[in-house]
């Protein structure tokens, strides 16, 4: 699959409130609310697509997700893949790099959504996340982050199937004996995230279901081991890019 760049050129749409500022980027509406939407069959449009941008890339030195990789760049390969998945809506928490990250995807299909405390922790950002997706209305919300280069729509939509089909509250991709991004997550799941704090992600999240505390996990096999490989150096960039080939 080729990846390609995404566009440079800015929009100067304007920004609306939300724990930063969300600039709306010809994003999809959200779904309509009515009163069957709690009996609703789950659908793969009821899910919004976090893909979390926000971090320094302090070890890398420089925006790691605007660097070329591949045909593309990280935040590239990422938001292709979501939007690929068939999900009702593609967003981008972005933080450090907004400004930049903003002009990239002027001409693409996402919201792109600012978090303004990026640098106290990831749990900010999905905070951020679940905020906008219950503003917008969404019933689920799947999270992943922009540094996983082998994340495929496939394996998004493989998430998206099993939350339509099995009962649970959170979908985790599991790879062997590893578990871990991306993730969807229902309604029932949302104040637990909004609960994380620190640079904590939703692993801790895992390990408390796991131990009774009312959220039912339901691993979601990947059959691509390298899903979990992420860039934090220049020499992951290196490895990683070589792998594609």
């Amino acid at each position: 699959m080729r990846h390609p760049e995404l566009p440079r050129e800015g929009n100067g749409l304007p920004a609306a409130s939300l724990e930063g500022a969300v600039t709306s980027v010809r994003a999809a509406p959200g779904p309509s609310a009515g009163p069957s939407a709690c009996t609703a069959a789950r659908t793969a449009a009821q899910v919004a697509v976090a893909v979390l941008a926000a971090g320094a890339s302090r070890r890398m030195g420089v925006p790691k997700l605007l660097v070329p990789f591949g045909a593309s760049t990280l935040l590239g390969r990422a938001v292709e893949a979501a939007q690929e998945s068939g999900a009702g809506l593609v967003f981008v928490v972005t933080g450090a790099y907004h400004g930049e990250m903003r002009e990239r995807l002027s001409e693409a299909r996402v919201a792109v959504v600012r978090n303004a405390q990026w640098d106290e922790g990831q749990s900010t950002s999905i905070r951020t996340a679940v905020r906008f997706c219950e503003q917008r209305g969404f019933d689920a919300l799947l999270v992943m982050v922009a540094d996983q280069p082998f994340v495929e729509a496939s394996h998004l939509r493989a998430l998206m199937e099993c939350y339509r089909i099995r009962p649970g509250d959170v979908f985790v991709t599991e790879a062997g004996v590893r578990r871990g991004n991306p993730c969807l997550f229902n309604a029932h799941s949302f104040d637990a995230l909004k609960a994380l704090e620190g640079d904590e992600g939703a692993r801790r999240l895992f390990a408390d279901a796991s131990e009774g505390h009312g959220l039912r996990v339901c691993p979601v096999p990947c059959d691509d081991k390298r899903v979990f490989e992420d860039v934090d150096t220049p020499a992951d960039l290196h490895r990683l890019e070589a792998d594609l080939r």
